[in-house]
């Protein structure tokens, strides 16, 4: 288990993210972190006599980027990589040079160094605007690809099981891709920031979401209302198996399983979690997670610990047993009540007939509220307001008062609980009245009642819906469905303004995904005040349910796509009959050949399917459906390859567009910096000129050069304005291009 170990403060405001440490003179660590000021600031506990302990690195610019390692060998000590939005700086912290300096158009936003693939030789990995470079120690590039978005995270690990390291990038596209080279070999979704322990991979989202893959495969996933700020991986308790260390927004610390994301240790910190780092920080042969805030706070945790310790922690995990065997315990006599009252009622509900109280008939008790003993006393059971757990026992006596011709008490829970008495002087059975006025027998739902769940398109408002229809008798109170990416907030709830028997959920997926939607109805009778049943379903939402047959879509003209896809597949067709029904709202008979045409009424995108002799074509003009259609296919049929031949010619004319746009907002771009050049030179002149003036009293002269470099900063000010806006142009063009390169 761990426990603090160490804590001392940096003394300054410390940028989020960017936190490193690194042996940059080879045998001791130290910590290195970006502040709020734009500098670097470096912690060196083990600093020679007459060093300070922190040293700063002025950088004068918004570090983006922090990075630590050897890119010469491995034993040799590491360099501290520095990457802003315009460049990226190799450092020697023990010799203070610089070790390259090179300037990256796309900017930094996050790095990683180390070997990639079969290449041993390590690197500066750093990713950028749609784009990742690779640098060697002298600052060359060596490894250059794109993304489909910007780049926010890097990590290095064997995925893939070949031997090599794959670069993992995550992106502000909600994706996770894993590189085999300059290519993409594995793309997942809902990614943004990760760590990597061998074939693991976390992540963290924005929305507060952590998890883990295995490999591709996804172990779990967890969800909290606070974001994650700081994820790494570290063998906790010495069974060659890491932990998931995860730092979160609201300052606290967790330690989680790998396997399943259980929280094994827990800890608060004063402020948002800024890095995690693992190093042997204090030089005593053990490696310890250390923890930096935005504050400055450092506090480190080690899993060694003395035997008071040990002995306070064993106490703790003691008692902390005893309590959940008593929670448990507790829990488990109130199940077998719970059972057991059930069992009564169904018993009650079997044998009871239709009774009359008051003139009013009382059909299908399910259970006896009261029960006569003796002709003065009645026994009472507590009515539970808990739907759908059971009811518990509680019993007591009630006296007979005189000879009236009825008895009324109220419950606990403010209930009216009524009895008739006979003209021989027993009584009937008994009903229950709320406080509403509703009786017991209006208030529980049928036995047989039903909760039926159906999705279908509404092509009117351009819409999956998803409708929830009970059994005649039952209302909904309350609807929740839960769907990975398929809702904003990945949940959503319906709360009927009065009770209902039908309820439908709009769906409006932002992306062809598939999921599973988890759905819990909240059931009552009309009359139901705090009596009500939970109905669980769990179904498949269809990855592309967008698209529908044009037959269901009324006076739509219908324009072959000039797009396609053509491929063999050596398949019976009623295989690929059977994808099309998992993945599509249509139940298409598997006795015959596949000829149809789908539409996406919300985008209008004509998609059509064919399937003769083996030949699947597959025909639309967005290539990034048809790549999607595609993959999903081949794992359908669990194909690792598939030859097809592609032609998509409107998406050909958007790339020489986007190229195009790119040549002239470069051709500006020149252009902007020779003008910019040359009135910088000018100034100089102009501000030599008038000092001269000034010194020789030349008071005039001096006004009017002053005026002219006046007049030429303001439109040095306009022309920086416009390289600015064709700046930001030219990496929007370069992005999109470099989407379409990306698309599947």
């Amino acid at each position: 288990m761990y426990c603090s170990t160490f804590k001392f403060s940096l003394g300054t405001s410390i940028s989020e993210g960017l936190v490193t440490v690194g042996r940059f003179d080879g045998v001791h660590p130290s910590i290195a972190c970006a502040t709020t000021a734009g500098r670097i600031l470096v912690h060196d506990p083990h600093h020679k006599p007459d060093d300070p302990e922190v040293r700063y690195l002025n950088i004068n610019q918004t570090v983006s980027g922090l990075g630590v390692g050897a890119l010469e060998d491995f034993r040799t000590k590491q360099y501290l990589f520095v990457g802003t939005q315009t460049n990226l700086l190799g450092y020697d912290v023990e010799a203070n040079t610089d070790i390259f300096f090179k300037e990256v158009p796309d900017g930094v936003n996050t790095m990683v160094v180390g070997s990639l693939g079969e290449n041993k030789t390590p690197m500066c990995i750093v990713g950028g605007n749609c784009t990742i470079q690779g640098f060697d120690p002298k600052g060359e590039e060596i490894f250059y690809t794109i993304t489909g978005d910007n780049v926010s995270s890097l990590a290095l690990g064997d995925v893939l099981e070949e031997g090599n390291n794959n670069l993992i990038v995550g992106s502000e596209d909600f994706e996770l891709r894993v590189f085999k080279g300059e290519e993409v070999n594995v793309m997942l979704g809902d990614i943004n920031i990760d760590g990597h322990k061998a074939d693991h991979s976390s992540y963290g989202l924005e929305n507060g979401t952590v998890g883990v893959y295995e490999g591709t495969n996804r172990l779990w996933r967890a969800k909290t209302k606070h974001r994650i700020t700081a994820l790494h991986s570290f063998d906790l308790n010495g069974d060659g198996i890491s932990e998931l260390l995860c730092g979160w927004s609201s300052g606290r610390f967790e330690v989680r399983s790998m396997e399943d994301g259980s929280v094994l240790y827990s800890d608060e910190l004063g402020s948002c979690i800024a890095a995690i780092v693992i190093s042997d920080y204090r030089m005593d042969g053990q490696e310890q997670v250390v923890c930096v805030t935005v504050d400055g706070e450092v506090r480190g945790y080690n899993r060694s610990m003395g035997e008071a310790q040990a002995a306070a922690i064993a106490s703790m995990v003691a008692r902390a047993d005893e309590e959940q065997i008593q929670h448990l315990s507790q829990a488990k006599q109130e199940l077998l009540q719970q059972l057991k009252n059930l069992e009564d009622n169904i018993k009650a509900a079997e044998s009871v007939t239709s009774r009359s109280i008051f003139g009013t008939p009382l059909l299908g008790r399910r259970d006896s509220r009261a029960e006569l003993k003796g002709k003065d006393s009645l026994s009472l059971k507590k009515r539970d307001s808990t739907a759908n757990l059971g009811r518990q026992d509680s019993t007591g006596s009630l006296k007979r008062q005189g000879s009236s011709d009825s008895m009324q008490k109220k419950d606990k829970r403010g209930s009216l609980i009524l009895r008739r008495q006979d003209s021989n002087g027993s009584y009937g059975s008994d009903a229950v009245v709320d406080s509403d006025g509703a009786s017991e027998s209006q208030t529980e739902i049928n036995r047989n009642a039903s909760v039926s769940c159906q999705i279908f398109a509404n092509y009117i408002n351009r819409t999956v819906v998803l409708s929830i229809q009970t059994s005649p008798g039952v209302f909904i109170r309350c609807v929740s469905v839960f769907g990975e990416q398929i809702f904003e907030e990945e949940a959503i709830m319906i709360h009927p303004k009065t009770p209902t028997e039908y309820v439908e959920v709009v769906i409006n997926p932002k992306r062809n995904a598939s999921a599973q939607l988890f759905i819990k109805t909240i059931v009552g009778t009309k009359y139901s005040v705090d009596h009500f049943h939970v109905f669980e379903e769990a179904m498949s939402f269809p990855r592309f349910a967008l698209y529908a047959p044009v037959t269901t879509v009324a006076n739509y003209e219908i324009i072959e796509p000039s797009g396609y896809v053509v491929c063999h597949i050596a398949d019976r067709v009623n295989r690929i009959l059977l994808w099309v029904n998992e993945n599509f709202l249509i139940n298409h008979p598997l006795d015959e050949t596949l000829n149809e045409t789908f539409l996406n009424f919300k985008t209008g995108v004509i998609l059509t399917m064919k399937m003769k002799d083996g030949e699947f074509t597959l025909r639309t003009d967005d290539i990034e459906v048809a790549g999607e259609m595609i993959q999903d296919l081949c794992e359908f049929l669990q194909l690792s390859e598939l030859e097809s031949q592609i032609h998509f010619p409107k998406e050909l004319v958007r790339l020489q567009e986007s190229v195009n746009r790119v040549t002239e907002f470069d051709a500006t771009r020149t252009k902007l910096t020779v003008a910019m050049a040359d009135s910088a030179n000018l100034i100089k002149t102009l501000v030599v000129r008038a000092e001269d003036a000034r010194i020789l009293s030349e008071i005039p002269s001096m006004k009017r050069f002053y005026r002219s470099l006046m007049s030429l900063n303001e439109e040095l000010c306009g022309e920086y304005a416009k390289r600015v806006n064709n700046f930001n142009a030219l990496l929007d063009c370069l992005k999109e291009t470099n989407q379409i390169i990306q698309q599947p």
